[in-house]
């Protein structure tokens, strides 16, 4: 590759790359050996036209819009090396296509070189305050007697078994009770009815039946009906409407007699203490009390620590104006996220009108939501950008093959497939905005929110300091002798006039 010319005007340029027409004619062999199975010329099998059939049919430029597709990372890498530029990478994703307003494009075909045209966006420099910032959250709480308590308990429930409940334990939710019965239906007064043989073969197989009480696996009035019950009082009997139901047609809204004995009751058991210890490898409560205490104090850390980066970010993103922001990569991730969502509704059989229904959102507040999320997204970004700028910050070249390495493994393909579709530069931005990140979390100056009061609170405060001031407590309404003196004064005036 060549660099023919390269122009800059504060966040847009444009360069001229020439390439060696043996590369370009690789890359359009690439895109025609991809696409002419979409092609259907006559006289010829699907997927088998030759390449200058395709072109003479539909325009010798038919493969020039995904040969540039493909040469879009080599272009920006080149660039970069030459110029020692971070341009914005406009690729959204390891396979997305670049926006059409970014595409390069051919100006010149000659014998033996390529002449391409390739538009390109900068990062914007501009002012980022990040030494001197204050963020508002919550103090960092620590473990306290109760946290502790608390947790120990959630501990106990986790580790709980269902064991065989003594004799006289009444059935509570949550327990497993194995019955046998006998069922009969019955009219409004409870009497048999006459037909309760016809049913027998439906109500066969119910001794030793395992009822889940709470679960709603079975019938939950069924289930209720069993709760306060235990094994030792014997038979009882229920008297039940059976529910609508399609599938038992025969047994819908009939009422039923159930004559229940219960064989046992499976109750969920905490561990001991020492068997506590034991599962979770510990010598004493002490230790149990260390490691919960630890395990809240951790928890609240990872709270604050994730607050904290939330309002930094919002603090660095009201600093970005949104004329800033790359329009054509603004449009490509928010085209590309919306359809990613819409995509996951529906594989899992929701359309997005039901979306919205169920939600009570119209789809323009929904895709309000994402214009939102994209733009805060990429404002971020840049105002990392110009913070790593500002500090001077710099990575080494194995950090890069890192990155790589994790980007590969995130998306699951090889380093060598991440390389050919992801310039550079993004990664030295990403490593960068790391980095900016990384030093503002270790440098912000963290406050407590202020408390506000409320206005009747200071109003009640202000009138307490004023009757302080006057010495003693004063009332709006007029005195009992003021209305008195006030009352005789009317009357001496009434006497008059008559």
């Amino acid at each position: 590759m060549k660099l023919i010319s390269f122009d800059k005007k504060e966040e847009k340029g444009e360069a001229v790359v020439s390439i060696s027409k043996e590369e370009f004619e690789k890359k359009l062999n690439f895109v025609y050996n991809y696409q002419k199975r979409w092609f259907n010329v006559p006289g010829f099998r699907k997927g088998k036209v030759p390449r200058g059939i395709i072109e003479s049919n539909y325009g010798s430029d038919i493969f020039y819009d995904g040969a540039m597709q493909e040469l879009y990372v080599d272009l920006m890498n080149f660039l970069s090396g030459e110029k020692k530029e971070k341009f914005v990478n406009t690729k959204n994703g390891i396979f997305g296509r670049v926006p059409k307003d970014c595409s390069p494009s051919v100006l010149k075909v000659e014998d033996n070189s390529v002449d391409i045209k390739v538009p390109l966006d900068f990062y914007p420099h501009t002012y980022v305050k990040f030494k001197d910032m204050s963020v508002e959250i919550e103090k960092e709480k620590k473990a306290s007697k109760e946290d502790i308590e608390e947790q120990k308990k959630k501990l106990f429930e986790k580790h709980s078994t269902f064991e065989i409940a003594p004799d006289d334990h009444k059935i509570v939710d949550g327990d497993f009770a194995n019955v046998s019965l006998k069922v009969a239906f019955v009219d409004d007064e409870g009497n048999d009815l006459p037909d309760n043989e016809q049913y027998d073969i439906y109500t066969e197989g119910l001794n030793n039946f395992d009822v889940g009480v709470g679960s709603g696996r079975a019938w939950k009035e069924f289930e209720d009906s069993l709760i306060g019950h235990s094994k030792s009082e014997g038979k009882f009997s229920n008297i039940l409407t059976f529910p609508e139901n399609k599938k038992l047609d025969i047994f819908s809204g009939k009422r039923v007699r159930f004559d229940t004995s219960i064989n046992s009751v499976k109750h969920l058991t905490p561990p001991s203490m020492e068997r506590l210890l034991k599962i979770l490898k510990l010598e004493s409560e002490k230790d149990l009390d260390s490691k919960v205490e630890s395990d809240i104090n951790k928890h609240n850390h990872l709270y604050f620590e994730r607050g904290k980066e939330e309002r930094i970010k919002k603090n660095l993103q009201d600093q970005i104006s949104d004329d800033l922001v790359c329009k054509p990569l603004f449009d490509s991730k928010f085209s590309e996220s919306l359809s990613r969502f819409e995509r996951n509704l529906k594989s899992n059989g929701v359309s997005v009108d039901s979306y919205c229904e169920m939600t009570g959102i119209s789809y323009d507040s929904l895709k309000d939501e994402f214009k939102d999320l994209i733009m805060g997204e990429l404002k971020l970004v840049i105002a990392l950008f110009n913070v790593s700028e500002n500090l001077g910050l710099s990575f080494e070249e194995s950090e890069i093959e890192e990155r790589f390495k994790n980007i590969a493994k995130s998306n699951g393909v090889s380093v060598k497939v991440v390389k050919e579709n992801i310039p550079i530069s993004h990664v030295y931005v990403v490593i960068l905005c790391d980095k900016a990140m990384e030093y503002i979390r270790g440098h912000v100056l963290v406050k407590e929110p202020k408390k506000i009061e409320s206005k009747s609170s200071k109003e009640k405060e202000n009138i307490e300091k004023k009757n302080e001031e006057d010495g003693g407590l004063k009332s709006d309404s007029p005195k009992k002798s003021e209305v008195d003196g006030d009352k005789k004064e009317k009357a001496k005036k009434t006497k008059s006039k008559k």
